[in-house]
């Protein structure tokens, strides 16, 4: 039995008492993204037409493009004869199949969850959606022009976890970058990583060189030492670009490599190996250097990016999105951000498993 049949066979309940919980299907991407809707005893015809009980503005899905119906404690997906597709698990859809609780459906550019809670679940659920809000409320804004174009992306998980970034010009000469991923899921994470980007935002390490990425780093690990925080400690990348002179400094803790993704297409790893902060009081971290030419694009990226289950059951590494970063082809249009996600996406199995954060920047 394939994994995508076995995934579809234990889906059924073992019984079809299921009148204390509620049934929704929530849109976690595209452009209706946080739009929720009830399932009931009606089917739910999904679409770019008025006449759907979800109407979606995404033009690659079709008028009538799929519907929901749940019946019997069941809960399947109906084809309506779209162009593109309804997809499960990374698998086209031939005609029905069922939908499991938590799992996503995707139609053209749209991705849906079905969730499947009691009221308690629900509210919960609640303070996981605030927790988001509140992390999503520190991002700054994309940047569309200048020396530097910074766009990003991100979804966080079902469980939300404690990923963060943030970027902004020192002065005339120096931009700072960052992002961080807070260990464990849930609220206490997200806001763990609140205060942390409060911190670096307000540059509230007194006494410490924000120029200098490894004593920041240092800064920060005697601030958040996980003893004193919950047992959470966090990964970081640290970056400074010396816009006159063409250079980046940087300095990592236990956190994956930045990419910098030069204009003749090869990609250098930029890390430097040091515990993930939080630790240790005590642990050295050190930095590095490296040249960025015009047209090169650096890319920061927490775990959830590549630490993906595929639609063939395996698990990728780091190197397996570096290959995607390397990839030579590109639609006409499509931001660099979108296509990761897309491609990606295409890839998983289950994108909402932990939260997905990127952030390109292009250097002129």
């Amino acid at each position: 039995m394939s994994d995508f049949t076995t995934l579809i066979h234990n889906a059924v309940p073992s019984d079809g008492d299921d009148r204390n919980l509620e049934h929704f299907l929530v849109i976690t991407e595209g452009p209706e993204r946080g739009q929720r809707v009830r399932l009931g005893e009606t089917p739910v015809r999904i679409g770019r037409l008025d006449e759907c009980e979800l109407t979606l503005t995404d033009p690659s899905v079709s008028g009538f493009h799929c519907q929901v119906v749940r019946a019997d404690g069941i809960v399947r997906v109906e084809d309506l004869g779209s162009t593109n597709g309804s997809f499960l698990a990374g698998r086209r859809i031939s005609k029905s199949a069922m939908l499991p609780a938590g799992l996503t459906l995707r139609v053209g550019g749209t991705a849906l969850r079905y969730e499947c809670r009691t009221p308690e679940d629900r509210e919960q659920l609640s303070d996981l959606q605030r927790a988001a809000r509140y992390v999503e409320a520190l991002l700054p804004a994309p940047r569309t022009d200048g020396p530097v174009e910074v766009d990003w992306c991100f979804n966080p998980s079902s469980h939300i976890g404690g990923d963060g970034f943030g970027y902004h010009d020192y002065d005339d000469d120096h931009l700072l970058v960052y992002l961080i991923d807070v260990s464990g899921h849930g609220v206490g994470s997200a806001l763990h990583a609140v205060s942390i980007l409060n911190v670096l935002r307000k540059q509230a390490l007194p006494d410490v060189d924000f120029l200098a990425p490894a004593e920041v780093l240092v800064a920060l690990n005697e601030k958040f030492d996980m003893r004193g925080h919950g047992g959470l400690f966090f990964t970081m990348w640290y970056g400074v670009f010396r816009r006159e002179e063409r250079m980046l400094d940087y300095a990592s803790a236990g956190h994956p490599p930045a990419l910098l993704r030069r204009s003749s297409g090869a990609v250098d790893r930029l890390q430097t190996k040091s515990l993930a902060l939080g630790m240790s009081p005590a642990a050295p971290y050190g930095s590095a250097s490296a040249s960025v030419e015009e047209d090169s694009q650096l890319y920061l990226f927490s775990d959830g990016v590549f630490d993906i289950e595929t639609t063939a059951g395996d698990r990728w590494s780091s190197e397996d999105f570096v290959n995607i970063v390397e990839e030579s082809e590109r639609n006409e249009g499509e931001a660099e951000t979108d296509r990761l996600r897309r491609r990606v996406t295409e890839c998983s199995a289950d994108p909402t498993v932990d939260d997905f954060t990127l952030l390109v920047a292009r250097f002129r």
